[in-house]
């Protein structure tokens, strides 16, 4: 991916995979069973969202339905000047969000029980966020409008796509060309691949399922 990782970034994931092994079916984490079906299945896909253009220079940003934190813990880690908020409704999730943070050391990572929308209207000032990640979540209309209202208003939104062949993040911002923006990261020849892909906020709404 050529993303340049030192020993304590390296230590900070392993630990973190561990944990998501150790604490996997009592807080309903995953149902994957190995470090390396979550390596490849999950963290690969997480750390991606450390190459999206602009993230690296992003001070907040929020993981919605953080879950077991893919993608946020390792953004957090890897990006350790970015701030995170993990917001999940769960609170077996949250309560492992929260042990993980600790013993690993993420000073930079703060999980949140709360729906979203709970979320988003106890938040003064709005606009604080300038990346809002969603992996797996349905977007709908009140959802989109809680997203808007925490976003800054050069903030930018990462929704996933995923098959056996490839994993393709979209995100949404204030791009200065109309078109589609398209660049692909080859992870191993003929069998995966990463796709990013940029679009204007406003096309965020086709996305809507209801």
């Amino acid at each position: 991916m050529g993303l340049q990782l030192d020993a304590t970034m390296l230590s900070k994931l392993a630990k973190f995979v561990a944990l998501v092994l150790k604490y996997r079916r009592g807080a309903s984490l995953t149902s994957l069973k190995s470090a390396s079906a979550i390596i490849e299945q999950l963290l690969v896909d997480s750390l991606a969202v450390s190459m999206v253009e602009g993230v690296d220079e992003a001070r907040w940003c929020a993981d919605i339905g953080a879950g077991g934190g893919f993608p946020s813990v390792a953004v957090a880690i890897v990006l350790p000047r970015t701030g995170w908020v993990a917001v999940d409704s769960s609170p077996s999730k949250v309560a492992f969000l929260k042990k993980m943070s600790r013993e690993i050391g993420l000073s930079n990572y703060s999980p949140v029980c709360a729906s979203f929308l709970e979320f988003a209207s106890s938040r003064e000032p709005s606009g604080e966020f300038e990346l809002v990640v969603m992996r797996g979540l349905k977007l709908n209309r009140r959802l989109l409008r809680a997203v808007r209202s925490v976003l800054s208003d050069s903030g930018q939104v990462v929704l996933y796509q995923h098959t056996e062949r490839y994993s393709q993040l979209d995100i949404y911002g204030q791009l200065a060309h109309g078109a589609a923006q398209m660049r692909e990261t080859v992870l191993e020849e003929g069998v995966r691949s990463l796709r990013f892909e940029y679009h204007r906020f406003d096309e965020l709404a086709e996305r809507l399922i209801c």
